[in-house]
């Protein structure tokens, strides 16, 4: 299906860049593209590296890159775009040599970069072209990221219930036949002398009842009470926004709005909720993010636990495609290393979890990424809101030591 905001990006290249992504999607080389252009290695790079730039893809992390690079603009010119024709518009376009070098040298002069910064656009350039030759050697296959989560297939749930249930069952029958319950392979004719010795033992057994030392214990403590039922955790603080914002959210910043009872905002908007002291807890919502394409280069939603203030909690931050855990303290966000997290780009369940010094978070009932420290031992739970992102139904819970 087509993916607008994509298309919209791919159009405000310019057609020689277009023609120069084509070819990086076909895995082209750099040496390859410069022959086929009659053109300088340098500005295919120069062009590559302002096309990274456009499209901010040197603002993501390497997985994220990948992903959003293959799976959406190279599929994007294999079913939408070909050549300098997008939709069935034909224009009229100079591919001359002499264009693709002024174009490179302008966009140069227009945006310099320091060496270093080219040298680091220049390994990703790289290194996406090895991915992109892989995949085609691959038959086409998109290579997955190590840490992308793996979804439950409920066919083959079903099938494993269903096992159980039928392993059970036979095992249940064999017990019974084996104890010659069932009476299938049972030989023994002369089992009924014992129940008739039985049925005449009552006249002994009735002789110790007029004892009176054991009528107070019939009710004998042997049979046990019934355990006492664990305590079910706690709901510590619970928001449908039905009737608007609860008196128990602290506005810290920004302009928080209730839209067709939820949470949404205009501007970027910090919320704070709950005891001090709280330690173990759950947090968990419903979230729409309307963000960019991807990542959150322009913003960002976060949930904080164990909040002290605004610049000392733990905290995952998301935005489209992409999450990550930061540990902030003093207002610095130092990222969780191997914390990069893939979020569903449409309406999600997102659960978090603070037990001792595990931080988890969940999605949709899956458990994605977790980290641990122990530098706050309590606090209360912070919300940042990215314009027009939405929250429903947030819901604190204890959790029981």
């Amino acid at each position: 299906m087509e993916n607008p905001d994509v298309i919209r990006r791919l159009e405000k290249l310019s057609p020689r860049k277009k023609e120069i992504l084509k070819c990086f999607c076909r895995a082209m080389s750099i040496e390859q593209i410069a022959e086929k252009y009659c053109i300088e290695k340098n500005s295919v790079r120069s062009h590559m590296s302002q096309i990274y730039i456009k499209l901010e893809l040197d603002l993501i992390s390497v997985d994220a890159r990948r992903a959003v690079l293959l799976r959406l603009y190279c599929e994007a010119f294999e079913k939408y775009v070909k050549g300098s024709e997008y939709k069935g518009e034909t224009a009229i376009v100079d591919l001359s040599p002499e264009s693709f070098e002024e174009e490179a040298k302008e966009e140069e002069d227009m945006t310099p970069k320091s060496q270093k910064r080219k040298k680091e656009i220049d390994r990703m350039i790289d290194s996406d072209q090895k991915a992109i030759v892989e995949r085609r050697e691959n038959k086409g296959v998109i290579p997955v990221p190590v840490e992308t989560r793996r979804r439950i297939n409920p066919f083959q749930i079903g099938l494993f219930i269903f096992a159980l249930i039928g392993f059970a069952a036979v095992s249940i029958f064999i017990f019974e036949l084996l104890t010659g319950r069932l009476g299938i392979f049972s030989t023994n004719q002369q089992e009924p002398a014992p129940i008739q010795e039985i049925q005449q033992a009552p006249t002994e057994m009735i002789v110790p009842t007029a004892l009176p030392t054991n009528t107070e214990i019939v009710p004998t403590q042997s049979l046990t009470s019934a355990p006492t039922p664990l305590p079910k955790p706690a709901v510590l603080f619970e928001d449908d926004f039905e009737n608007g914002l609860s008196d128990a959210w602290e506005v810290v910043s920004g302009n928080p709005m209730i839209v067709n009872g939820m949470l949404t905002s205009d501007q970027d908007t910090w919320l704070m909720v709950g005891d001090p002291n709280w330690r173990n807890y759950s947090v968990e919502f419903v979230t729409e993010h309307p963000l960019p394409l991807y990542g959150y280069s322009t913003g960002f939603n976060a949930i904080g636990m164990r909040v002290q203030d605004i610049d000392n909690m733990y905290a995952f931050k998301w935005g489209r495609y992409q999450g990550e855990s930061y540990i902030v303290q003093s207002g610095n966000w130092s990222k969780i290393p191997q914390s990069d997290y893939d979020v569903d780009d449409d309406e999600t369940n997102l659960r978090f979890t603070m037990v001792d010094g595990t931080m988890t978070v969940y999605e949709n009932g899956v458990k994605g990424t977790s980290f641990f420290d122990t530098r706050f031992e309590n606090g209360k739970i912070a919300l940042k809101i990215f314009p027009e992102a939405i929250i429903d139904n947030f819901k604190v819970k204890e959790i029981l030591e």
